[in-house]
């Protein structure tokens, strides 16, 4: 996915579903995808011959990946204590999604929080 797609996608989840849905998409979507496209260009680092700088280049992120996927990890958390609990609650029953595949997130969302 090009990066303008995964923003408008990450966008639309927090528009439509609030907060927790967006956090819940960074964690099980946005970061899971940058971890596998880490492993495949460390892959191909080793097997594709790619020049020294570029190999440096994907060195590098991969290498930073933990550190930002734990700083907007961080950041996220502290986002939500700075809401108190019934402000965060009152979003999510004030949330009335647009489509099927909204609502169906919110269902899971919702046996997720009650497990």
């Amino acid at each position: 996915k090009t990066s303008s797609k995964v923003a408008s996608h990450a966008a639309h989840v927090l528009i439509e579903l609030g907060f927790e849905a967006f956090r819940f998409y960074l964690h099980e979507g946005i970061f899971p995808e940058l971890e596998c496209k880490a492993t495949q260009l460390l892959t191909l680092t080793r097997d594709a011959g790619l020049s020294p700088h570029k190999k440096e280049r994907v060195t590098a992120f991969v290498k930073e990946l933990p550190e930002m996927r734990e700083a907007i990890t961080s950041a996220l958390s502290v986002h939500t204590l700075v809401l108190p609990t019934d402000m965060v609650q009152a979003d999510r029953q004030s949330v009335k999604p647009k489509t099927s595949k909204a609502r169906r997130l919110l269902e899971v969302l919702a046996l997720i929080n009650m497990n």
